[in-house]
């Protein structure tokens, strides 16, 4: 393992503009683990588990509580990593494997080709609407007034025009998933990663948001990986994996387990 390895993405017009070709068979996943492991203490999290995704998918990721869903996500995104095996991100002219990155490295991955949104929005109370967006930006070190220029665009693609300065405690639930939804999209990030996006909200608001999620991801040739227990999630997605004890017990895209993946560990 190489810890040194740096990461340097792709420019965000790039990423897009070769989304649409990333998802013939013919290119390499935009995502691909292999035989990835990850325990705590007795329980095992992952057990040898092997994954392909392709870019401008929406993938849904279910399974009871504790079978090792949230784990594969955060491997996947490299805010863990695993005891064993490997995570390649491939973007157009360039392949990464995401373990083998420093953690600063890491952490940059994280800000600037990955986006982000958590079940409870994870939003700076003490900022605005704006600020919570454009803070994406400016921690990658665009200027504030660019930033803001930038975040003002998204939340009014949102829905959210004219309530830029309201604060956290001034928005419904539902509003403050679209900022962080925003948030997550205003770097240019190819993926997207939610982890129960929806689990805070009622069902009405719920089906509100995950079409705001899946319009500005999957519609702009994205790829969104999403966490849920709520099966109408799940259905609104394009593939549902099902996980149990740390491995894929099911795969919508049928066959594909079965097909070599088993191989490398889902057995």
């Amino acid at each position: 393992m190489n810890e040194n390895r740096d990461f340097t993405p792709a420019p965000a017009s790039t990423r897009a503009s070769a989304a649409g070709l990333l998802r013939h068979p013919s290119h390499p996943p935009v995502l691909s683990a292999r035989n990835l492991t990850k325990t705590y203490g007795p329980t095992t999290a992952l057990a040898g588990l092997s994954l392909d995704i392709r870019a401008g998918e929406s993938v849904a990721i279910m399974g009871a509580s504790g079978s090792g869903k949230t784990t594969l996500l955060h491997v996947l995104a490299g805010i863990i990593a695993p005891d064993s095996g490997q995570v390649h991100l491939n973007l157009p002219g360039q392949s990464v494997q995401v373990e083998a990155l420093a953690e600063s490295a890491r952490s940059r991955l994280r800000r600037e080709a990955f986006g982000f949104v958590f079940q409870q929005g994870l939003l700076i109370p003490e900022l605005n609407a704006l600020e919570n967006v454009a803070v994406a930006l400016m921690l990658n070190g665009a200027p504030r007034p660019a930033a803001e220029q930038a975040a003002a665009g998204w939340l009014q693609a949102l829905g959210l025009g004219g309530m830029e300065q309201r604060r956290l405690g001034e928005l419904s639930g539902g509003q403050a998933q679209r900022v962080a939804i925003a948030r997550a999209q205003v770097t240019g990030a190819g993926v997207i990663f939610a982890d129960e996006p929806t689990g805070a909200l009622d069902s009405a608001t719920s089906a509100d948001v995950m079409q705001v999620l899946l319009e500005s991801t999957i519609g702009a040739g994205k790829t969104l990986i999403v966490v849920t227990h709520d099966d109408g999630v799940a259905a609104s997605c394009g593939r549902v994996l099902t996980m149990r004890d740390g491995r894929l017990t099911g795969d919508s895209a049928g066959g594909v387990i079965a097909a070599g993946l088993a191989r490398g560990g889902n057995q």
